[in-house]
């Protein structure tokens, strides 16, 4: 495979007119992009405006409703570029459908356009959503009512990622990563959740971060949608020495030649299972609730595709959308090849700019060019970032 050695990277975000150039060292080059993607602390206090305003917004239709942030604000993994998810829990026995209270929402919060605007009902999406943007902080905002199981799961992957420093470095890293290769961007690509799962998995053959199992060990359980949410967290020591830099590469190594399709990433119990034997569960003592749901009918049977990532919470679940995933699987096995040989291949200074080139492509007899990257050293990154705003 050809690769292009190079020195520096300048990337222009469409959303950001600024350029980035990433020279030095590895360790140099990654502060420099994580200072430039992540959400500084700041914008993360301005962006935790909105559920303050949504939950003032709902309080005189749903007195004492309180709105709860998850996802990518609770885990550390927000980008410049991500929205915020909110949980809306309204107390008392509230029965209504999720999609009606949706369409109520809606309805609320067009008798406020000071505050909230451009709408839309997404009622077939996992659970019903109502999307919207925040107006004082410009913020996309996605809004269910379908039960706080995804605070939980926030909670949990947030725990393992703050363990180890290396952990959420690395985890941003990816999420960027996945972002720039139109891979894992949570559009119509594989779900940036799974690719945290990704991250997590590969920590725990790494010894740097414990499986869930052992989180819930000792944890009185707390069924949510018959499913245990309840894990204590805990130190968790490791004697694993390894560099950012060494975990990036063997990361793209670590999934270079894994068995996607015949094999199930679980970050629950910490180590693949092999297809064959998941579908015999008297082999593990583990999957009790799975098979209890089962039995009640309360889930279906895990589902199969050309890539599997098993939920930490709910067993049931296959987090890499397996209804469409055979075009994504190879999409991003072929990213993964491309960026383990480059770590072969190329210097530390090389390898992160590398990696984080966007690809040009064809699809349906046009050239889609992703994030608008440019390649090129520190005394062409004003020339390429003037070609780019044109």
């Amino acid at each position: 495979m050809a690769i292009l050695l190079v020195s520096a990277l300048c990337v222009v975000q469409p959303t950001r007119a600024e350029r980035l150039c990433l020279t030095g060292s590895f360790d140099h080059q990654v502060k420099t992009l994580l200072d430039y993607v992540k959400l500084s602390d700041e914008q993360l206090s301005n962006i935790l405006q909105v559920p303050r305003d949504l939950e003032r917004v709902f309080e005189d239709h749903w007195p004492g409703c309180k709105v709860m942030p998850y996802g990518s604000t609770i885990t550390g993994l927000a980008l410049q570029s991500s929205d915020i998810d909110c949980y809306v829990d309204i107390p008392g026995e509230h029965n209504e459908n999720p999609q009606v209270l949706v369409a109520e929402a809606l309805e609320i919060l067009k008798n406020h356009p000071d505050l909230f605007t451009h709408f839309e009902i997404r009622p077939t999406a996992r659970v019903p959503l109502l999307k919207c943007v925040h107006i004082p902080t410009n913020v996309f905002v996605d809004i269910t009512f379908s039960g706080p199981f995804s605070i939980n799961s926030s909670r949990v992957l947030s725990h393992l990622l703050h363990l180890d420093e290396r952990g959420l470095e690395l985890a941003r890293i990816l999420k960027y990563w996945g972002s720039v290769h139109d891979i894992a961007n949570g559009k119509l690509t594989l779900p940036s959740y799974a690719m945290a799962l990704l991250a997590v998995f590969y920590l725990q053959q790494k010894n740097i971060v414990p499986p869930v199992t052992l989180l819930q060990q000792n944890a009185t359980p707390y069924e949510i949608d018959h499913w245990n949410t309840a894990f204590l967290p805990l130190e968790y020591h490791t004697d694993n020495k390894e560099s950012l830099y060494e975990l990036l590469g063997g990361f793209f190594q670590y999934y270079n030649d894994f068995d996607f399709e015949n094999t199930i990433i679980s970050p629950y119990l910490g180590y693949p299972i092999k297809k064959k034997d998941f579908q015999d569960l008297d082999k593990f003592d583990d999957f009790d609730l799975y098979k209890r749901n089962l039995e009640n009918g309360y889930a279906a049977p895990f589902y199969f595709g050309y890539m599997n990532i098993q939920d930490t919470l709910k067993h049931s679940e296959n987090i890499a959308r397996p209804n469409s995933d055979r075009w994504l699987a190879l999409r991003l096995i072929r990213h993964l090849r491309a960026a383990a040989s480059m770590y072969q291949e190329l210097s530390s200074e090389e390898f992160l700019s590398a990696v984080l080139v966007p690809e040009k492509r064809l699809e349906a007899g046009k050239l889609t060019t992703f994030w608008e990257g440019g390649i090129g050293g520190p005394e062409d990154c004003p020339k390429i970032f003037q070609e780019k705003i044109r």
